[in-house]
């Protein structure tokens, strides 16, 4: 009778490990579809985030691989941002106002399950940020999302770009904190990439601004330490120096 019930564990627990064993085999397969699903996907993004969007067949095809992608391997991050930017890249294509508004709140929703998935990408939510401020979605999860790709990615370019873009956009919606914040990226961004940042800021008219509220405020006790920067924003403080000046002589 002991020997039975032992056989019959043992059994159990092999036919338990088979059954282990083979979901592992499955999720390996789907991880690997998933992959493969992915790359061509990736490789047609970065062509059209350089030349535009061809035919409407390839995008059509390229999010079809990419929605199984995410079903082989689902709320997985890259997937979800990739989504995201197809998504994004549809929005600015100029195909209507209606689908374009459609296709930037995908873009949006896809980003923000990519930051469920991965909470510490200042890429992210740099472009959660930019995204709701281009649907003009001032709410908390835009502050949220600005600050937290302020403070994970002060140095990194890109996050510098979205950040500023979207800081700029939704300038005259901000309270005066999170104004001071996107200063201190300007300061930042200006000290690694000056002309992308005066071109943004030119771009949306917000020179005059931005110059207009720095004189205002810089003299404010502890100004910098506001900032976040730890000293006054000199390269700021010099552009729009060199901005009254033209003004000046012109």
């Amino acid at each position: 009778m002991i020997r039975f019930k032992y056989s019959q564990l043992v059994n159990t627990a092999i036919l338990g490990l088979m059954g282990v064993l083979i979901g592992l085999i499955y999720l390996a397969i789907c991880w690997g579809l998933a992959d493969l699903l992915a790359k061509p996907a990736s490789y047609h993004l970065l062509r059209w985030e350089k030349q535009g969007l061809t035919l409407e067949t390839a995008w059509q095809t390229t999010l079809t691989q990419l929605q199984w992608a995410n079903d082989l391997e689902p709320e997985h991050p890259d997937l979800l941002e990739l989504l995201a930017r197809v998504h994004y890249l549809l929005a600015i294509s100029n195909r209507g106002i209606k689908l374009q508004l459609t296709s930037l709140q995908q873009a949006l929703d896809y980003n923000l399950k990519a930051i469920q998935q991965r909470p510490v990408s200042a890429y992210t939510w740099a472009n959660v940020a930019l995204l709701k401020s281009q649907l003009k979605q001032y709410d908390a999860q835009f502050e949220t999302a600005l600050k937290q790709a302020i403070v994970l990615g002060q140095w990194e370019p890109l996050v510098q770009h979205l950040v500023i873009e979207a800081g700029l956009v939704a300038w005259y919606q901000l309270p005066q904190s999170t104004r001071w914040l996107v200063l201190a990226a300007i300061e930042r961004g200006m000290l690694i990439q000056p002309q992308l940042i005066s071109a943004l800021m030119n771009k949306y008219q917000r020179i005059y601004t931005l110059c207009a509220y720095l004189d205002l405020h810089k003299e404010h006790p502890g100004f910098a330490h506001t900032l976040s920067i730890d000293r006054e924003p000199v390269q700021l403080i010099q552009f729009c120096q060199q901005v009254n000046l033209g003004e000046s002589n012109s």
